[in-house]
């Protein structure tokens, strides 16, 4: 597992295939649907800050890394 790069993030907002295939792998699981709101994703900008994805329309912005925001861990296999 590990947290999303921020064009790996923009793949499964802007891509409604890969969407709604893992929304429907998540829902057989449990889990719930990929977020309306920011993710933070693994990029970082500096030290102090690292870049989170809006995922309702794939806007991205940068921000303090103290601030809370919601993360998606994905597995890679």
């Amino acid at each position: 597992w590990y947290l999303p790069a921020i064009n790996e993030l923009k793949l499964l907002l802007l891509n409604s295939d890969v969407r709604n295939a893992v929304n429907n792998t998540l829902e057989q699981q449990g889990g719930t649907f990929l977020p309306k709101y920011s993710c933070w994703s693994s990029t970082e900008d500096d030290e102090f800050c690292a870049w989170s994805v809006y995922m309702d329309d794939g806007d991205t912005t940068y921000d303090r890394k103290y601030y809370d925001f919601y993360v998606r861990a994905v597995s890679a296999f």
